[in-house]
């Protein structure tokens, strides 16, 4: 096994250490002091505004450094309802809170789902509604009961019925619905439509569904703004790029899984596969179309570029793909003797380069610290990657555990953005975070987070370009430069 050596360069933005100029200028504002529990509880959009769930009982809007209510329970409920007067029941995101009920635009229009219920005591007339536009002028767009899973720049709204269809205020785009024709499969009728669709900025949708009685998809299509749907990839197909005789599988153990989705509609993908030489040392992959250009990105069992003797596993942990056709993952990775554990990949033209991967030493930290889990990642259309790790100790000897953010660029080096457990001054004052989730990145090096444990929602400012302005740094933060080799 070759030995990987660390070339470790560490900057403190202190008074206690010398500061060196950082990977990039970082600025980090407080938006609310709001515990913001689950990812879904806070969007961003291009434009750095976010609409969250700010406690007490209502919405709120951040923009320009403003915030705003949106709407609050107990306000009289906007739209066309059958019964005239509504109120909102005790909570905005509680019963369907297994779908993104609240999203904001890139021309700022925010979508929200929420109960209703009449000021009768009697019940009659509750139900659930879905409402798109601004504050102060929303309307109603559905009363479905299973809420919405995003908006688009148009200004239609994602909804299932449990078939799934575009939605605007006085508007019905049907897109796919059990019993419907399969788009590209003779003579075949949808039976289920997965649970888990995506729309994309520019209205793409991309969908999984089944057309036999199965659980699970046996196929995965791909609906364009023009109205035309394109089937990505369909159970016993032949799978291209890959020898004859190997088509994909559908079977419940390894359905086809839509992993990810671009603004302009590249899509990311896994499957099983089945047929000629495939074992079950090999029988899955992991699959991108990329402005209607088909790559197989990964195999189960293949070799992992220059880290040898590891291999590909067969568990995708995440995915992200922009409209670049660059792609970036969390997979498993495994060889004998050795645990399965994740790794952090960027794959480029062809190209899929290990980033960072569970067990390694964490840059900056020295001895004794080895990078943990890989919890959240995002990657935008400038290719920068985020994502945060929790830091843990080497054999046991420190009790104590971090959580860390982290920025990867081009060069696919780490850098430490931010850490837990240490004081960081943030608009005229001292916040030590307890915890780090990452919820969002934008295309304007925009990064959304909050701290789960102690409160708080706060945006950073992610300069694409090196900078000197030490002053606009986020301190007292510390950055470092890594370089990576590998020896026999």
């Amino acid at each position: 096994m070759k030995k990987i050596l660390h070339n470790h360069k560490i900057a403190f933005a202190t008074s206690l250490f010398t500061a060196l100029p950082a990977p990039g200028q970082i600025s980090i504002a407080q938006i609310s002091k709001a515990n913001i529990t689950y990812p879904w509880w806070a969007k961003m959009n291009d434009s750095g505004q976010v609409v969250y769930y700010g406690g007490g009982s209502q919405i709120d809007l951040w923009s320009n450094s403003q915030t705003q209510v949106v709407v609050n329970e107990d306000d009289p409920v906007p739209g066309d309802l059958p019964n005239g007067h509504y109120i909102f029941s005790d909570h905005l995101i509680g019963s369907l809170a297994i779908v993104p009920e609240l999203a904001i635009n890139d021309v700022g229009q925010i979508a929200f789902a929420a109960d209703f219920a009449t000021h009768s005591s009697t019940e009659d007339g509750t139900g659930n509604g879905t409402w798109l536009g601004q504050p102060g002028a929303f309307e109603l767009v559905s009363t479905l009961t299973h809420g919405f899973w995003g908006i688009d720049s148009a200004g239609f709204v994602l909804g299932d019925t449990p078939g799934i269809l575009l939605l605007a205020p006085g508007e019905k785009i049907p897109v796919a619905s059990p019993g419907a024709l399969v788009p590209g499969a003779n003579n075949l009728t949808f039976v289920q439509i997965s649970d888990e669709p995506i729309v994309t900025a520019a209205g793409y949708v991309g969908y999984a569904a089944s057309t036999t009685s199965q659980d699970t998809a046996d196929g995965i299509w791909e609906y364009t703004p023009a109205g035309s749907t394109i089937m990505l990839m369909y159970a016993a197909q032949q799978v291209p790029q890959l020898p004859t005789g190997i088509v994909y599988d559908a079977s419940n153990s390894q359905p086809p899984t839509l992993a990810a989705m671009s603004a302009s509609g590249n899509v990311g993908y896994s499957d099983g596969l089945t047929g000629s030489g495939t074992t079950t040392s090999n029988n899955w992959a992991i699959f991108a179309d990329i402005s209607g250009s088909f790559h197989a990105l990964v195999r189960f069992g293949d070799p992992v570029p220059n880290f040898a003797p590891f291999i590909f596993s067969n568990h995708l942990d995440a995915m992200q793909i922009n409209d670049s056709g660059e792609v970036a993952l969390v997979n498993d990775i495994t060889h004998p003797g050795v645990n399965t554990a994740p790794a952090l990949f960027r794959w480029k033209q062809d190209q899929i380069s290990i980033v960072a991967w569970y067990g390694e030493y964490a840059p900056g930290f020295g001895n004794g610290w080895l990078l943990g889990n890989f919890n959240q990642m995002f990657m935008n259309n400038n290719g920068q990657i985020l994502f945060t790790s929790d830091i843990r100790s080497d054999g046991g000897t420190k009790s104590v555990s971090l959580a860390t953010l982290w920025l990867v660029g081009e060069n696919n080096q780490p850098e430490l953005i931010l850490r837990t457990g240490i004081p960081t001054y943030i608009d005229g004052q001292w916040i030590t975070f307890q915890d780090i989730d990452l919820l969002a990145l934008n295309n304007n090096n925009q990064a959304l987070i909050s701290d789960p444990k102690a409160g708080g929602l706060y945006l950073i400012t992610l300069a694409p370009e090196p900078t000197l302005a030490a002053s606009l740094l986020l301190l007292p933060l510390y950055f470092l430069k890594r370089s990576r080799s590998s020896a026999a």
